[in-house]
């Protein structure tokens, strides 16, 4: 049952764009796919983009030792030496 308010008690952000695209977002398309598919799909997306983060992170890193290998190597022996 959709309950419409008289004019005069409107508040004016009741009007506004984003109020109503807020009110949009929780579509039904999406609820009934998570019921069909239960919480388990939204923890495993979770962890499927925690993995990629974490082995692009890893491949940066691995490209970037490879190519100032040299440079990481003399700042460690300095660092190592002094402290």
């Amino acid at each position: 049952m959709r309950v419409t308010l008289p004019v005069q008690n409107r508040r004016p952000e009741q009007d506004s764009p984003h109020v109503a695209h807020k009110a949009t977002v929780g579509s039904p398309a999406p609820i009934r796919i998570q019921r069909s598919l239960g919480n388990e799909w939204l923890f495993n997306l979770r962890l499927i983009i925690l993995l990629v983060h974490h082995t692009v992170k890893q491949l940066k890193l691995a490209i970037f030792l490879k190519i100032n290998g040299k440079i990481i190597k003399k700042a460690f022996y300095i660092y190592f030496f002094i402290s």
